[in-house]
């Protein structure tokens, strides 16, 4: 660590310190101002959520930058998602640069995934197909990874067989991205609409049972798709569910076809 500590053997004052700050869990971060006065005692979560961003670490200052954050989600548009003041591309698995720009008026999904997770190498596949089909179909859609690997192999590795876009790893617009997401699940595909608005917060699991159908993603689309399914329940019959082509039996304990 980088910082100062008071020594291991001066028990009374961490036991002092635990009881001043009724410390139950830990980590646990208090943050004094210049006076020595307590200006946070959530500064755990305030650098996860912030990082270098919430200093001074004061509640004006996260007032101030939830009030930014605020304003952008009123004027989102993909710029000011994906484009920083230190970078405005993405890249592509051969390493070229795609300017954010390129992808303005298109519909554009915001892929977080861990290349080793179950769940993501499950999906993964699933996601290329339907993506490659609306790109025969000539759909103006586009997706951009947003890997949460801490290995740069694996990224390297996972992104080499993806056929879209992603940020650079480790790129410090990923951690932003799942602040202002408000990521809860892996994985996640955000659709973000042409005109730069969030139109769906997470259609992996809609692309896992209707794959490509479920473009363009708007709530007419899932509306239908709803309609459908209403359908085919109303339909049902023990032979829609049980037989699959020349598979027109189940078996019994004895092998037996019935």
């Amino acid at each position: 660590m980088p910082w100062l500590a008071i020594p291991f053997s001066d028990s009374e004052t961490h036991d002092r310190l635990k009881k001043l700050f009724e410390v139950a869990g830990i980590p646990h971060l208090v943050i004094l101002d210049e006076e020595g006065k307590v200006s946070t005692e959530d500064g755990v979560e305030i650098i996860q959520e912030y990082g270098v961003d919430g200093y001074p670490f004061s509640a004006e200052k996260i007032k101030e930058l939830k009030e930014q954050e605020e304003k952008a989600r009123r004027e989102q548009s993909l710029r000011s998602i994906l484009v920083s003041p230190n970078c405005d591309f993405v890249i592509s698995s051969d390493g070229n640069q795609v300017p954010v720009s390129e992808l303005e008026g298109k519909t554009v999904g915001l892929y977080f995934a861990v290349s080793s997770y179950p769940p993501s190498v499950t999906f993964t596949p699933k996601l290329v197909e339907a993506y490659n089909k609306l790109k025969e179909q000539g759909e103006s859609f586009e997706i951009v990874l947003i890997s949460l690997d801490d290995e740069e192999e694996s990224f390297k590795q996972s992104f080499g067989d993806m056929p879209w876009l992603s940020l650079p790893f480790k790129d410090k617009r990923g951690g932003k991205l799942l602040r202002y997401f408000e990521l809860s699940t892996l994985p996640t595909l955000v659709i973000i609409g042409p005109d730069g608005k969030t139109l769906h917060p997470n259609v992996a699991e809609a692309i896992e049972e209707h794959g490509h159908q479920v473009y363009p993603f708007t709530p007419e689309k899932f509306a239908e798709l709803a309609e459908i399914e209403k359908a085919k329940e109303a339909e049902q019959t023990l032979e829609s569910i049980l037989v699959s082509g020349d598979l027109d039996f189940v078996i019994g304990k004895d092998g037996a076809k019935v």
